[in-house]
């Protein structure tokens, strides 16, 4: 039986403007969390909503928890996060909740309890009986990923990127997230900026214009940089009374790798090379 959460092979999405993949082949294993970051970010949209079930390839061979992500046996077993133009601002974020949960073939009284315990942890209680209108938006953001953990799904698709969150806010979140993959679940994100929850991921997938550059985990990509000049990095630049320059932040070496592709090319053939 296999590992995978899900895998593509020479996979390719393409409107008559743009190839926001091209050729792509990745894969992600159970019970851990995966990242996605893109030059432009309409790549890793892509890739998510793809695995999610939500976009048709226009080619290539992809395959999600054993099989084929649009068919309701497969979606029945994914949880995906709500884009906020999907939000009903009408509502109330507890009744809202429960609704969604019970879409997802949970009963009333398990809904109930599902929407109170992640309410709790996600520090949405003082929010329960709020209009979603009225909410600002890191609340309406962490709503939009609460949507996403309803019914122990065995894979979690967030569209919206948990980076834009403060850091208050990341933190519950990312223990919500710890206690899916404990239980054997994966968690795919695609990210606008590899931040702090970037770095929390155990691998990250780095496209550019719809390739793959690479797919390692954050140490193994921190590591490969080490010796090379990145000219532009603001890291990288003397700073006054300093000797020599800071260590760069992941952030910036995944930002530097976006956008010079060719030139890490080589060593990026070689991240998921045996130490």
């Amino acid at each position: 039986m296999s590992n995978l959460a899900f895998s593509t092979s020479r996979l390719s999405i393409k409107t008559r403007r743009e190839r926001k993949l091209d050729q792509l082949s990745v894969s992600g294993r159970q019970g851990m969390s995966i990242g996605i970051a893109s030059l432009p970010a309409a790549g890793a949209r892509a890739l998510v909503r793809v695995i999610a079930g939500a976009v048709k390839p226009s080619s290539g061979h992809l395959e999600v928890l054993g099989g084929n992500p649009r068919s309701m046996r497969v979606r029945s077993r994914i949880g995906v996060s709500l884009s906020p133009e999907h939000l009903d601002d009408d509502r109330s974020v507890n009744p809202f909740l429960q609704e969604v949960a019970r879409m997802k073939g949970l009963s009333h009284a398990i809904a109930e309890l599902e929407v109170r315990d992640l309410i709790a942890e996600l520090g949405l209680h003082g929010l329960s009986d709020c209009r979603i209108g009225e909410l600002q938006a890191t609340a309406r953001l962490l709503l939009c990923i609460a949507c996403a953990f309803f019914g122990n799904p065995e894979l979690i698709v967030l569209t919206e990127d948990p980076s834009m969150l403060p850091s208050i806010a990341q933190a519950p979140l990312l223990r919500r997230m710890r206690k899916h993959i404990q239980q054997g679940a994966t968690v795919t994100v695609a990210l606008e900026t590899v931040g702090t929850f970037g770095a929390s991921c155990d691998e990250l997938i780095l496209l550019s214009r719809g390739r793959l550059i690479g797919q390692a985990t954050p140490e193994r990509i921190r590591e490969s940089i080490t010796g090379m000049d990145m000219p532009g990095s603001t890291s990288f630049r003397r700073q006054e009374g300093r000797s020599e320059p800071p260590e760069p932040s992941l952030a910036e070496i995944c930002q530097w790798v976006l956008e010079h592709p060719d030139e890490i090319a080589a060593r990026a053939k070689r991240w998921n090379e045996p130490r």
